[in-house]
């Protein structure tokens, strides 16, 4: 639960980090979602 609340708290940041990422860097983007995709992949499997 914790970490669930932690990610919602998160997101807002997140998201505005990516936009600005967006007008930087697209490949910064697309290497960070990856990465994030995987990350959050690992904690659901093993939640």
């Amino acid at each position: 639960m914790h970490r669930y609340g932690f990610i919602t708290e998160l997101l807002p940041e997140i998201t505005q980090h990516y936009l600005a990422a967006d007008v930087v860097s697209r490949k910064w983007i697309s290497d960070v979602g990856l990465f994030g995709a995987l990350m959050i992949g690992f904690a659901w499997e093993n939640h």
